[in-house]
């Protein structure tokens, strides 16, 4: 269903096309995408006739406001745990076509293994798979044929299939975006170097109803 009204709206003019939905998911904690680079959606509008919003909205799981948004973040630092109808809500989005992009902060092991033990429960049938390098996701709109981190590391992303559907894609190692976000506390030596590039072709993937 969403995948579907997805496509109808990248098929419109531009005039006539609402701007495609995407927020940050928020939890108790207040996690959000504070540190993430939030610029791919300028660089979607630059080099696509798709609408895109000006910026992300939020999307709290403690209320249904989450099953608006087609696309969202989920990022943060350090350790956390969701509750019981968070933990409904996401498990709901996930299965029922929601596409979720997420990564730790600053390649925040804690951060990490949160999530990991989320998506174990919530999901016990799936368990995250690093991409292949040949994934389209890796050149959908920009080439980034292997991503590494501003060190040279080589940087794995992941992902998890639901009935044959991309429903979340995973970096262990931070999308973030510190040269233009003076007041994040990201180590600008735990970031993957073309995450701006990245995240525009993963937002672009799951907008056009890509497949695993």
């Amino acid at each position: 269903m969403i995948a579907a009204l997805l496509l109808c709206a990248a098929a419109l003019p531009p005039e006539e096309a609402p701007p495609c939905a995407a927020a940050a998911i928020v939890h108790g904690k207040g996690d959000s995408a504070r540190c993430f680079s939030t610029g791919f959606l300028g660089l979607v509008a630059a080099h696509t006739t798709i609408a895109v919003p000006d910026r992300l909205a939020a999307a709290p799981l403690a209320t249904a406001d989450l099953f608006a948004y087609p696309f969202c973040l989920l990022s943060g630092e350090g350790g956390f745990q969701l509750d019981a109808a968070e933990k409904a809500r996401l498990r709901s989005y996930l299965r029922g076509g929601g596409f979720v992009l997420a990564s730790a902060g600053c390649s925040s092991a804690a951060w990490d293994a949160s999530f990991r033990d989320v998506l174990a429960e919530l999901v016990p049938e799936a368990a995250l798979e690093p991409l292949p390098e040949d994934h389209p996701v890796f050149t959908f709109l920009f080439p980034c044929a292997r991503p590494v981190l501003v060190n040279g590391e080589a940087a794995v992303l992941h992902a998890l299939v639901i009935d044959g559907r991309i429903a979340c894609i995973y970096s262990p190692a931070g999308l973030n975006d510190t040269a233009s976000l003076p007041d994040c506390c990201c180590c600008t030596g735990n970031e993957i170097e073309n995450a701006g590039h990245l995240a525009a072709n993963i937002f672009l993937y799951a907008l056009l109803g890509g497949e695993s």
